[in-house]
């Protein structure tokens, strides 16, 4: 699923981690002291949650994947860690950052909302996106350069791949770990997301979510 560019400043929702100014979220901590640079995790949605249907054919896993998790930092910042909190717990779970600086007016630029198959190709014989664009790296070791004063088009989509079997899984919350990019200050903040549920359809997934 998709979202165009002219939707997202209707259905954004700003949530933001003050390392130096900016005010927190009530689902984010930091440790004492600062980074001397304010970062933000902007999470982009109609809020509630996000269900992928089991696909008609897989064995024995599939993958469903989550985005528009939109991050940004006037300071660069890079992630040491994504850690999910699960109330139904994937076979397997991977973090990217998407880094795209396209025109998002093209459809294979835009952040997507989820997806089955994995990215950036979601050529898997279920898979129901089709090729993305931008660079696709690990999430931990990413630096968040994108400036929230003025991102442009370009954009940087955390995103989050579940691998399930018959069972599904549900994500309860994620907390990214993150420190300022060119610093030797080793102290981390962190952001946690608890307003947005994602869930992958199976046997012990939310019954609710997946009808």
């Amino acid at each position: 699923m998709r979202l165009k560019a002219s939707m997202r400043a209707a259905l954004g929702v700003l949530l933001c981690v003050g390392v130096a100014s900016c005010s927190q979220d009530p689902g984010s901590s930091r440790p004492p002291g600062s980074l001397g640079a304010p970062a933000e995790l902007r999470f982009i949605g109609a809020g509630g949650g996000v269900s992928v249907l089991v696909p008609e054919r897989f064995a024995p896993t599939w993958i469903a994947s989550y985005g528009l998790l939109l991050m940004c930092s006037d300071v660069p910042a890079e992630i040491v860690e994504v850690r999910p909190t699960w109330t139904v717990r994937p076979v397997g779970f991977r973090a990217w950052v998407r880094t795209e600086t396209a025109d998002r007016d093209r459809l294979e630029t835009m952040p997507f909302i989820s997806a089955l198959g994995s990215a950036p190709d979601f050529d898997e014989e279920y898979g129901d996106l089709g090729k993305i664009t931008g660079t696709l790296a690990p999430a931990e070791g990413s630096v968040i350069s994108t400036p929230c004063s003025d991102p442009g088009d370009a954009y940087q989509d955390l995103i989050l791949e579940l691998e399930v079997d018959d069972r599904g899984a549900d994500l309860g919350s994620v907390a990214v770990r993150f420190r300022a990019a060119s610093s030797d200050d080793a102290n981390v903040a962190s952001v946690t997301l608890r307003s947005y549920q994602m869930t992958a359809c199976g046997t012990r997934a939310p019954a609710q979510l997946c009808r």
